[in-house]
C-alpha cells in the first residue's frame, strides 16, 4: 500500500525514493545477516535473520 501510494502521489521523484527503498533493503539484508552470524542468543539470533530477510521483501 505504501509503494502504491508512493507511487501514484510522488511519481515525479520516483527515481529518488525508489533508490533510497533499494539502498534500505541492501543496508537491512547486509546488517541483519552480518549481526545474525555472530550472535550467540537464538532469540537474538532469529530476530535479526528476520530483519535481513525483510531486506528481500
Amino acid at each position: 500500500m505504501a509503494l502504491r501510494l508512493l507511487d501514484l502521489g510522488l511519481m515525479p521523484l520516483a527515481p529518488y525514493w525508489r533508490e533510497m527503498l533499494a539502498v534500505l533493503a541492501v543496508a537491512s539484508l547486509a546488517i541483519g545477516s552480518l549481526v545474525a552470524i555472530v550472535q550467540t542468543n537464538l532469540k537474538r539470533m532469529l530476530a535479526y535473520s528476520t530483519i535481513g530477510h525483510m531486506g528481500f521483501l
